[in-house]
This record gives structure tokens, sequence and C-alpha cells, in this order.
């Protein structure tokens, strides 16, 4: 064998072991969603009552009570006016604005299959208010903090950022974001790798999505889940390994 049939093997196992799966440890992560609605919750406006008598019938299973919810007049403008509460026992807190709904997840330790059905009970206690109720886009973000198992997170980084500025000074870090055009309801993909600041040594993996108004409630997480672990997995990583 010669040294170029030696070399040729030598970089065609380079390849291949570079499209083996990292795995990647997740310690925190957290999960935003905004949706906005088509056209304005005029109850939040002018029949509050009928959204309270909705949340109340509806939200109870997961942790929503009279006590657990108010109304927060915001920057006192029209748009920032909201009433929000905390559900499946603090996991979640909810703001319903006339323009839309933010739900966030700080520590994404909830059930996911649990969070869904109060998302479903949610858009069912709003329906009773407002029987048109529709929505014009669904905006998933999920940030999660984690190690990537044998691999320093600065060389693991260095894939996707290329050559650095030269001139500056020591370099201690990089991060990268790509964004992406996707097939109906996708309409926007943005992932990104970058460094941790929350665990030490560790990478953040963050993937924000949307979605258009094609797409239905109960659909989201059978459409938004796959889409996740096909972002991390475009990366190189792999959260599936114990």
């Amino acid at each position: 064998m010669d040294l170029t049939e030696l070399k040729n093997q030598m970089e065609t196992k380079r390849g291949a072991e570079s499209t083996v799966p990292i795995p990647f440890r997740i310690e925190r992560s957290e999960l935003n969603a905004q949706l906005a609605f088509a056209e304005p919750l005029w109850p939040i406006a002018n029949n509050v009552a009928a959204l309270y008598s909705g949340l109340l019938a509806h939200m109870g299973e997961f942790g929503v009570t009279s006590h657990a919810m108010r109304a927060d007049n915001g920057d006192g403008s029209l748009g920032g006016f909201n009433i929000n509460f905390w559900m499946l026992q603090y996991g979640a807190i909810v703001r319903i604005r006339l323009d839309g709904i933010e739900v966030n997840v700080p520590n994404f330790s909830v059930d996911v299959g649990q969070l869904e059905r109060a998302l479903l009970a949610l858009d069912l206690s709003l329906r009773e208010a407002q029987n048109n109720l529709s929505y014009s886009n669904f905006t998933l973000t999920v940030g999660m903090h984690g190690r990537a198992e044998g691999v320093d997170s600065k060389q693991f980084l260095e894939r996707f950022t290329g050559k650095a500025p030269q001139g500056l000074g020591s370099l201690v870090g990089s991060g990268a974001i790509f964004y992406f055009e996707g097939p109906p309801p996708i309409t926007v993909l943005s992932v990104s790798a970058d460094l941790s600041a929350t665990v030490a040594g560790g990478i953040f993996v963050k993937v924000h999505s949307v979605f258009d108004g094609s797409m239905k409630m109960d659909a989201l997480r059978r459409v938004a889940e796959p889409q996740l672990e096909q972002s991390i997995k475009a990366l190189g990583l792999d959260v599936s390994s114990k």
C-alpha cells in the first residue's frame, strides 16, 4: 500500500467518524411560545368576564384558579394589558394579550403531554369568549444548555464557524446561527450553536421555528417535535442516548 492510498483511507475514516452523532447531555432547557391571533381578542377589552369564565371552566386541572389569575396593565397601553397566570405547578407562565398568547417555560422540565393538553384547554377557553378565534402564526423557541460528550465545546463549534477574524486578540470562543426557509406550515427556521452561559464548558443550542396560520393547535406538537429533533441531529448531536 502506497502513501497516497493510506492517506485516502485515513481521510475516509475521519469523514465517517464525523457523521456519528455526538451524545448531547442537556442540563437545562427553556421554551417560549408566541401564538399570534389573526384578529384581536376583543373580549379582553370589552368582556373580560367571559375570558375568566372559560379559563376557570377548563384550566382548573392545570392549577389555574381565580387566585392564580392576575390582570396586568403592562405599559398602560391596550396592547400591553394582559391576563397572566402560572400553571403546571409553576412550570409555565401564560400571558394573554389583545394580539396573542405568550407561554414561557423557564425550565423545560414539565411533562410535554400535560403541557400540550393545557394549551388545548387554553385554546378552548378562549374560543368560548370569541367563537371565530384563529391564529396567524405560531412561534416556538427552544433553548438547550448541555455538554457534547467527549468533545471540547470550542472545538465542536469551530466546525461551523470556520476561520475567525484576525488581529482582535486571543479567540476565546465562537458561535453560529443558520437560517432556513421551510416547507409549509414551517415558514422560518433558525438553528444556532454557541457557548453556554449557564453550563460551564457547555454548549447552547437554540431552535427557533415559525409556523403559519394553517397550523392547527392540536397538530402543533406533532409537527414541532420531529422538527426540533431533526434540527438537533443536523448539528451532529444526539439527545436520545442515555
